[in-house]
């Protein structure tokens, strides 16, 4: 239920996209994932109005080309590099929840707390985590977060 909410918040399903590649969408594996979904459509269609997003089992997954992975974090050059070069592959990087949490970091997710837990647990250098906390500080600013 709370990644459900997240998804709602993160985005405006009311509005229709505007090709199928950028279309408001949730996958479940299951029948209580499905279910899970329905409700609280169903709940933020009554808040908000018409929702556009469609509900439909997993069928497939594909990872989205290299150039797309991690889109948030790519705009902080030296974090990235400095992640990448911890991973032989790239589907290791892809994977690691660290990299992931900071990709949500640099895209306005988390708290400052969150993020100075991280910096200190995984010996970033002084210049990345400087690139890192300037970013997010004016990223989490627009939210009004901090």
């Amino acid at each position: 239920s709370d990644l459900l909410e997240q998804f709602w918040q993160a985005h405006d399903p009311g509005q229709p996209a505007y090709s199928q590649q950028y279309a408001s969408l949730i996958l479940y594996h299951d029948e209580q994932q499905r279910q899970a979904a329905e409700t609280s459509k169903e709940r933020w269609e009554a808040r908000q109005g018409k929702v556009h997003t469609e509900i439909v089992p997993l069928t497939a997954f594909y990872l989205a080309e290299e150039h797309h992975q991690k889109y948030y974090l790519r705009r902080l050059r030296h974090v990235y590099d400095e992640l990448r070069s911890r991973f032989a592959s790239l589907e290791d990087f892809l994977a690691e929840p660290l990299v992931t949490r900071c990709n949500g970091y640099a895209a306005g997710h988390g708290t400052s707390e969150q993020l100075r837990q991280d910096l200190e647990s995984n010996d970033l250098s002084t210049t990345a985590r400087s690139a890192f906390q300037q970013a997010t500080t004016k990223r989490w600013s627009l939210f009004g977060r901090r």
